[in-house]
């Protein structure tokens, strides 16, 4: 009886099933590529959340000269007379957002030429008190620091000027009432409330499609309120309608220029007044709102900012990192996250979104424009 042999696959059979087999394996290849490639990104996102590093050396920066903006700028009311007070009435130290300890916002305010300055951390005195300590240790007599906070949310910046406790901050999105207390408080601890940059409040966030902060009180509600004055000059940018509008109650507001100072930068403006001592006290005196307050206080604007600028070294930190961030950064560019304006409250004032560029996954673009 013979024995049937195994009938052997065709060769087109067997072509096929090494075809599939390595198509199969390639198949788990690339999406093992793709697995590990997802996880090697998610690692690089998640390392430039949690690696937080300084570029550039603040506490190594210097300010080697000194300004004399009195002698080329002319107040904004020409017929202003003299004045031997120059004072900044907005700035940040590394106790909220600044970039500059204390110490070294005073070295760069005199070297700018300032003889004074209110010290305006978001949501705390603590600068302030401690730009206080650093000019009685080192520069008596040179400089008067004004403590104070910029009370932050999301609907309204104010600056609480010649206060020596934190005036707290109740809500991301205060009511009308809590703002009302808040102010109250300020006067309370001796201090004058002048609103911040209300050009900036109202100036719409990209993306949103709202002003910057929503509900922000009408300059009506805030004298109301008994708000003190407005910052007219935030900066370089002269808010011309704020300005009218106190110069429509000089009895009730004073307008001020502040240079809202994080980083080491040009300052573009100046508070000027003339008072008999050089104090704290007298220049408080002279801020707050009277009939004759637009005679006694006016400022100086430089649009293109001060003639020297300083610059601070890179860290190690910089060279060390700014590889990785810089490879992350890449994979950033296939999405968009929003946040809206922060709140300094750990939160933002505008829903968070993300927007996928899903244009950029694909290669068909590129394709097209080489055979193109």
């Amino acid at each position: 009886m013979s024995t049937l042999e195994p009938q052997k696959p065709s060769y087109t059979a067997r072509s096929k099933t090494l075809l599939f087999e390595y198509f199969k394996k390639l198949g788990i290849r690339i999406l093992y590529f793709i697995v590990y490639l997802a996880i090697f990104i998610a690692i690089l996102l998640y390392l430039k959340t949690k690696i937080n590093y300084e570029e550039l050396d603040y506490t190594k920066i210097q300010f080697p000269w000194h300004s004399d903006p009195k002698s080329y700028l002319v107040p904004y009311n020409q017929t202003f007379g003299d004045y031997n007070i120059l004072l900044d009435t907005h700035s940040h130290t590394t106790y909220s957002d600044g970039r500059m300890s204390p110490g070294k916002l005073i070295e760069q305010a005199i070297s700018n030429g300032y003889n004074a300055i209110a010290v305006t951390d978001h949501q705390t005195v603590e600068g302030g008190l401690a730009a206080m300590k650093y000019v009685e240790e080192n520069y008596a007599g040179k400089i008067i620091v004004i403590p104070g906070m910029e009370y932050t949310c999301c609907r309204i910046h104010m600056n609480f000027l010649n206060i020596n406790e934190t005036v707290p901050v109740v809500s991301p999105k205060p009511t009308d009432n809590d703002l009302k207390v808040a102010i109250n408080r300020a006067h309370e601890l001796g201090g004058l409330v002048i609103v911040n940059h209300i050009w900036w409040s109202l100036t719409m966030q990209e993306g949103y499609n709202v002003p910057k902060l929503v509900d922000h009180p009408t300059k009506e509600q805030l004298l109301e309120w008994g708000v003190d004055g407005f910052e007219v000059v935030n900066q370089n940018v002269f808010d011309l309608p704020t300005y009218q509008f106190v110069k429509n109650h000089t009895s009730q507001l004073v307008a001020v220029a502040g240079s809202d100072t994080h980083y080491p930068n040009n300052d573009f403006s100046y508070t000027i007044m003339k008072t008999v001592n050089f104090t704290k006290e007298a220049i408080m005196e002279r801020l707050k709102p009277s009939a004759t307050t637009q005679e006694n206080v006016s400022f100086l604007l430089e649009p293109a900012g001060m003639r020297n600028v300083a610059s601070a070294p890179f860290t190690s930190a910089y060279y060390k990192y700014t590889p990785l961030m810089a490879l992350s950064s890449y994979f950033e560019n296939f999405y968009t996250r929003m946040t809206g304006t922060y709140s300094f409250k750990g939160t933002f004032c505008q829903p968070s979104k993300t927007i996928l560029h899903t244009e950029m996954f694909g290669w068909l673009d590129i394709l097209d424009q080489i055979a193109c």
